[in-house]
């Protein structure tokens, strides 16, 4: 969805918002649609290509609800959890200080 799409939906435009942020701050999704790439920090959840139920290869949100779903940067987003070490660079980031 885009900002466009998302304009009747606060909350949803925030959350999104703080995704992209999380991006310019220097985080990465936790795990990509695939669930072959994943973010470097150890302590961020992983969503694995095993969570596919339905074996199409994008794992979405219900797929994932265990796995990191909720992270805000999770890819596709919507979620609202950092992880401690997601925290700490965000509090590093150049535009914080």
């Amino acid at each position: 969805a885009t900002a466009a799409d998302r304009v009747d939906d606060p909350a949803a435009l925030g959350r999104g918002r703080a995704h992209e942020m999380g991006h310019f701050a220097g985080l990465f999704h936790t795990s990509e649609d695939g669930g072959r790439v994943f973010e470097p920090l150890t302590d961020t959840p992983e969503c694995r290509a095993e969570s596919d139920l339905d074996g199409d290869g994008v794992l979405v949100p219900d797929e994932c609800g265990a796995f990191g779903a909720t992270n805000v940067m999770f890819w596709a987003g919507g979620g609202r959890a950092v992880s401690t070490q997601q925290a700490e660079l965000l509090r590093r980031a150049y535009y914080v200080r």
